[in-house]
């Protein structure tokens, strides 16, 4: 009997930054949707009760810039890297991104 070749696994370099701590974690794009933005920005890991209301908030504390498609507001994944960093810096912990 011949043997099978073992199975080939493709592995994708990726930045670690641009990924949804989902459950499995999975690659988000430049552009996220409210629902992706707050889980990006972990607000749904909070004890916030409106979570949309808690992004809201961070736009205009942190300036977040939008985009509108359609009739939706999309956020750039940079403008969120750029609040994290910014809320490292006000905690004193130093910044990324």
């Amino acid at each position: 009997m011949a043997s099978e070749p073992p199975a080939q696994i493709t592995v994708f370099a990726c930045d670690p930054t641009n990924i949804l701590p989902t459950n499995p974690p999975r690659p988000c794009s430049s552009l996220l949707t409210d629902e992706e933005s707050i889980c990006y920005l972990r607000i749904d890991k909070t004890k916030t009760r409106d979570r949309k209301r808690a992004l809201r908030r961070m736009v205009v504390k942190y300036g977040i810039r939008t985009a509108q498609v359609g009739k939706s507001a999309m956020y750039p994944l940079d403008e969120l890297k750029r609040v994290i960093a910014a809320k490292c810096n006000e905690h004193g912990k130093g910044g990324g991104a």
